[in-house]
């Protein structure tokens, strides 16, 4: 077995177990969100001599998504008691993720989002390993005894932004220096600029704004749909990526029902078709009035060398640097994002320095350079 040593200089085995248990769904193809960062890291360090071993809610087929196929297992819940009740699914399956990892042969445990499988883990432990609790929302919406008690069991906790960071700090003052950050990440190979246009018309000149991601109020989607309205009489042509269904969906009606004519719905794209879209816009705008800790399309955006209009709030401001790379404005103010659009269509050249703003900031959240900082936190763990 092979050695090789960490930042401190210490000597550590490089053949390390790392089991990680998401309550969640973890997609191959469509790698978003929490699910993204655990396909995309897991796919990085297992190439550095990680064995890794997810615990999950499901997964699709990932064969061949990796070089090193033999390094990663998934292990996907199947219920046998639940039979469609939600809340004895949700609870059958954190049972069975906080078993299978207390379990398993492994150095670390890796847990993300649910304080119940610290705790769940906790109390089937048959193994010494470190634990690791990564946190990607905001500790305010936290209620109950469970998560006091869950966060005081990690050797570490890793935030998904300095403002999760400082949140989970103002909230536990015990966690001062024991909270560590990692962004997430981009594929900066696949999300890159084109200058290939999609086909809208030969004569098609108008301004795009991008928008991608759930169709929700809290997302601000309200508010693009108001700015849409209002800039109707201009050149600009919103393009909408994400579930839309207004059949099934009360909100979604509303929205069909106040959207102009110069927006379009996609629906849902498939994650290797969005860097197409990004590039092809002339500005990605993330409006969000809730403290969204690290959105993806920020850096997904950027990555393709397109500007971000985002709102004030979360980790966003961490992410664009306001008028180098995008442009920043307060969560829920249609007048400060209608300004915010107009001020980029009409400003082309100061557009174009923005862009490759953009993507030099995208790629200090390649998921190699992620991934290694996660490895250097593994290490350290060890230590």
């Amino acid at each position: 077995m092979g050695k090789y040593f960490n930042h401190k200089g210490k000597e550590i085995l490089n053949n390390i177990n790392v089991a990680i248990g998401f309550h969640g769904a973890v997609e191959f193809d469509h790698p978003a969100s929490v699910g993204g960062l655990i396909v995309n890291t897991a796919g990085e360090i297992s190439k550095k001599g990680y064995s890794i071993k997810i615990f999950c809610d499901s997964s699709n087929d990932f064969r061949g998504k990796f070089d090193v196929r033999d390094r990663i297992q998934i292990f996907p819940f199947r219920s046998r008691v639940a039979m469609g009740i939600a809340k004895i699914y949700a609870w059958e399956k954190i049972i069975w993720i906080s078993r299978k990892i207390a379990q398993s042969n492994v150095d670390i445990v890796h847990v993300h989002q649910r304080p119940e499988l610290v705790i769940g883990y906790r109390y089937f432990k048959n193994n010494s390993a470190a634990v690791i609790f990564h946190v990607n929302s905001h500790p305010n919406s936290w209620i109950g005894k469970r998560f006091e008690r869950a966060i005081k069991i990690p050797d570490l906790i890793i935030s998904a932004s300095k403002f999760i960071q400082k949140s989970l700090i103002d909230k536990f003052s015990f966690l001062a220096g024991k909270v560590e950050v990692l962004y997430n990440g981009v594929d900066s190979v696949m999300f890159k600029p084109s200058i290939k246009k999609l086909k809208r018309g030969k004569n098609d000149k108008r301004f795009v704004v991008f928008f991608a991601g759930n169709i929700w109020k809290e997302k601000g989607f309200d508010i693009l749909v108001e700015s849409a309205k209002e800039l109707l009489s201009e050149e600009i042509y919103y393009v909408i990526a994400g579930d839309f269904d207004p059949t099934s969906n009360a909100l979604h009606e509303e929205f069909r029902r106040k959207t102009p004519e110069n927006v379009e719905y996609l629906g849902c794209v498939k994650h290797n078709v969005l860097p197409a879209y990004y590039s092809d816009a002339d500005v990605t705008v993330v409006p969000s009035k809730w403290e969204d800790p690290c959105p993806l399309v920020v850096m997904e955006s950027m990555a393709c060398g397109t500007p971000v209009i985002g709102s004030k709030v979360g980790g966003i401001p961490e992410l664009i640097d306001d008028k180098k790379n995008g442009l920043l404005v307060t969560p829920g103010s249609v007048n400060e994002l209608r300004e915010a659009i107009l001020w980029c269509k009409n400003h082309p050249l100061r557009m174009l320095p923005m862009r490759i703003e953009a993507r030099k900031k995208a790629l200090k959240f390649d998921w190699k350079i992620i991934s290694v900082q996660l490895g250097k936190m593994y290490e350290e763990i060890l230590s």
